[in-house]
């Protein structure tokens, strides 16, 4: 498939290209705008201040949104959460009545996430955002 140039758009100081999805009746293109990050939360409040600054300072081609799902902490990781929001619009916080589990935390996630692409950024650093660019570029080339 080859882009032509009049389906690139520049985006903060970035191209994103836009991907012509095959259709037999239409030439309709679509466009990424925003990476929704999932981020399921049990009694992270050590890590939590860090992960949070390094999901909101990676450099993506897109806008991010970073929906917390806080799954009943009890370590004060909510209170942490919410000081953090009230800082940066970004920051969608969430919290269960009760511990539901990460798999429940990450379908809570999906059903706030208002993002083109998404993704699951456990709170715990186990993963790094700098690496989202590498799940992101067979997406926004159209190989995946």
């Amino acid at each position: 498939m080859k882009l032509h140039s009049d389906q690139a758009e520049s985006m903060n100081d970035q191209t994103v290209t836009t991907i012509p999805f095959p259709s037999s009746q239409s030439s309709t293109t679509h466009s990424f705008k925003k990476l929704s990050v999932l981020m399921p939360i049990y009694n992270e409040r050590w890590t939590l201040k860090e992960i949070v600054n390094a999901v909101l300072n990676v450099d993506i081609p897109l806008e991010l949104e970073l929906i917390a799902v806080d799954d009943c902490s009890t370590d004060g990781s909510l209170e942490i959460l919410e000081s953090l929001a009230a800082q940066d619009s970004r920051i969608k916080v969430v919290r269960h009545a009760k511990n539901s589990g990460k798999g429940t935390a990450i379908r809570t996630g999906i059903e706030h996430a208002t993002g083109d692409i998404a993704v699951i950024q456990d709170a715990d650093l186990e993963y790094n955002p700098d690496e989202f660019n590498i799940l992101l570029e067979p997406i926004l080339s159209g190989k995946a």
